[in-house]
């Protein structure tokens, strides 16, 4: 009987440490997670900033801008690491000022990775001309350093600038009010913040 007796015992125990487990499982799944709060923002941010370029680039003057490759949240660097996008969105906020922009959309492969930075250095100087703040600006080197796969990079100061950008361009009316960024932290065309 005391073998018998033993195993229940253990049987009853074991189930009693499982749900104790259990419950500490789920306590610890709903508490706040601060790593994945970041990176969950971080994915709304660049869907946010992908649906923001492709309204804007639907208004581009270019005629190449169908050969173009547009953001996505799996190829976000990689889409705009050329520098092209990226410019093809200032001359529709900046208009008339950035129309003699140059950009450079063929070139021999040697010559590939500075004419992308020289893309890339003409955007930052039309964002300090449309009035975005220095600080605000990403360097050259953090989103052409960045993959979507490997990491490396500064992705999160692009975002940021493009974030930045749309609150300049809409605070001095350089955008229509369908062109607004549409996400938390921003404002509708009526004046109130978007609630996520």
């Amino acid at each position: 009987p005391g073998d018998f007796q033993d195993k229940r015992l253990r049987k009853e125990q074991h189930k009693v440490v499982q749900g104790q487990h259990a419950i500490r499982a789920n306590a610890r799944s709903t508490k706040y997670d601060a790593q994945q709060q970041l990176a969950i923002q971080f994915i709304r941010r660049k869907e946010q900033a992908c649906a923001w370029i492709e309204q804007a680039s639907a208004k581009s003057p270019s005629k190449r801008r169908e050969k173009t490759v547009l953001p996505t949240v799996d190829r976000f660097a990689a889409a705009l690491k050329s520098g092209i996008v990226l410019c093809e969105l200032m001359q529709v906020i900046n208009g008339e000022r950035a129309e003699t922009m140059v950009i450079h959309r063929q070139y021999p492969p040697a010559t590939r990775e500075m004419r992308e930075r020289d893309n890339l250095g003409a955007f930052v100087a039309q964002c300090l001309d449309v009035g975005v703040d220095q600080g605000a600006i990403f360097d050259v080197d953090d989103l052409y350093e960045a993959s979507d796969t490997e990491g490396g990079g500064n992705l999160g100061a692009v975002l940021y600038t493009l974030g930045a950008l749309a609150r300049v361009a809409a605070h001095a009316g350089l955008l229509e009010d369908s062109l607004f960024w549409k996400g938390p932290g921003f404002k509708t065309p009526q004046g109130t913040l978007y609630v996520d």
